[in-house]
């Protein structure tokens, strides 16, 4: 199975990631300091917030939309197909700070059927992005199962060094993993997977409500009023774990705090990202509460958020007369 292949962009497709790259490095600027470029686990849930409203704010702008049609046309001529017969899910934005730990991944297929991942770069990468396991999932899961893992290094091809106008595109079923961002700098890319049509396999990209435009003083504004609001409950939450139940009435009684942005489904997807990092990073009960209170703010926000709804229907921290209120 081979690993990956590329092709570079059409001229509109071109234009649009451009405009995507510029709008990335536009909130880079605006949310980060320089200091917080390089990872640094202390301030990790500030700046994973940071990096999740970024990610927001890519996925819903009406430029990603326009790259994504677009995109689809290039990859259905490259491959000789119709693109008719092809759809292609929500983008999403992959954001590596320098040295980024939490962002290193492990080895993973993005499907078990015939998809196809395609990863675009918005900034030149200076170091080896990707690992893939050529062989394929079935050679991968029987190394598993003879804990021969050790022997997977002979079985890797590596991506070098990504460049924009380029994108990347393999099989969903082929295991790989992102590496650790070991140069200066940040990096970035947007993907996206394309699934063909006579599947019978439920497709998940819905179509978002879009933005144009929105003031940088709106985003900042908004920021700190969502991030005073979850660190003012989460120090309730550290200092008591009992007091949970009183954080969950705080989140009763507010009127989505009035924020200046109206497309709700920015923030909603930010937090509920952050809620998934927030456990994964440390899975313990203190963590799990935390990630629970932010899911619950997130469904404040947009009732149909489904990862948050998931995660909060299997809580074990909250009421089922709880659950029903936010669950609607």
């Amino acid at each position: 199975m081979k690993p990956y292949s590329y092709f570079e962009q059409s001229t509109d497709t071109q234009k649009y990631l451009k405009s995507l790259s510029d709008l990335f490095l536009n909130y880079v600027r605006l949310l980060f300091s320089d200091d917080e470029l390089i990872f640094n686990k202390d301030n990790f849930f500030k700046v994973e917030f940071k990096k999740s409203i970024i990610r927001g704010l890519i996925r819903y702008n009406v430029v990603s939309s326009d790259f994504l049609s677009s995109i689809k046309s290039d990859f259905s001529r490259i491959k000789k197909i119709d693109k008719e017969t092809i759809s292609i899910d929500n983008l999403y934005l992959l954001f590596h700070l320098s040295n980024d730990l939490s962002e290193e991944g492990t080895y993973h297929v993005d499907s078990r059927i015939e998809t196809f991942t395609l990863w675009s770069p918005l900034v030149d990468y200076d170091y080896p992005s990707i690992n893939f396991f050529w062989p394929g999932y079935n050679f991968f899961k029987i190394l598993k199962l003879l804990k021969l893992n050790i022997l997977r290094k002979y079985f890797i091809k590596t991506l070098q060094n990504p460049k924009k106008n380029n994108t990347y595109f393999w099989d969903g079923r082929v295991p790989h993993k992102g590496r650790l961002n070991s140069s200066k700098k940040f990096s970035a890319a947007i993907t996206s997977n394309v699934i063909f049509n006579n599947t019978n396999n439920n497709f998940y990209g819905d179509k978002l409500s879009t933005y144009t435009n929105i003031d940088n003083k709106e985003i900042l504004a908004d920021f700190e009023k969502l991030l005073e609001f979850i660190e003012n409950n989460v120090l309730i939450i550290e200092n008591s774990e009992e007091k949970f139940d009183e954080c969950v009435r705080n989140l009763e009684k507010i009127d989505n705090f009035q924020l200046n942005i109206k497309n709700l489904n920015i923030f909603s997807f930010a937090l509920s990202l952050l809620a998934q990092r927030t456990n994964t990073l440390i899975d313990n009960q203190l963590n799990t509460k935390i990630s629970n209170l932010i899911d619950l703010l997130a469904l404040r926000l947009n009732t149909e958020n489904l990862s948050s709804k998931d995660r909060i229907s299997k809580s074990n921290f909250i009421s089922d007369n709880d659950k029903i209120k936010f669950i609607k």
